[in-house]
């Protein structure tokens, strides 16, 4: 396993925004929301193109009655600029089949600096 890539300060990341940056020869994303930092590989399994480049906000929970729509704003969402192809920052899981996926980084802060283990993969079936 290797160390941690410390990709910066805690401050060059603002909270509610995607971050694209370089790790070890790839582009990951990087989000802040809620406080929380998340990671995840710049590809869309799609056709390819620059998922992190895409609208972040929060998922669409089940409302509590019909016609209801409810926001969870404690799962944010990643939506591909391409086609609107939607995925969980924190798993990867896309939102319509978890078939499909994109690869999601386990993420630290220490120091105030933020750190992304591209070795350990964040949440369920990732």
């Amino acid at each position: 396993m290797s160390a941690p890539v410390d990709i910066g300060p805690v401050e060059d990341f603002p909270e509610g925004e995607m971050r694209v940056v370089e790790a070890r020869g790839r582009q990951i994303g990087v989000a802040r929301w809620q406080g929380e930092f998340y990671a995840m590989r710049n590809l869309c399994p799609h056709q390819s193109a620059p998922l992190c480049a895409g609208r972040l906000q929060g998922a669409i929970a089940s409302g509590t009655r019909v016609g209801l729509v409810e926001s969870d704003d404690g799962a944010p969402v990643i939506a591909c600029p391409w086609h609107g192809w939607e995925f969980r920052v924190d798993t990867g899981a896309s939102m319509w089949d978890e078939r499909y996926r994109v690869r999601a980084f386990s993420v630290a802060v220490e120091d105030g600096r933020v750190l992304v283990d591209l070795s350990v993969r964040r949440g369920a079936h990732a």
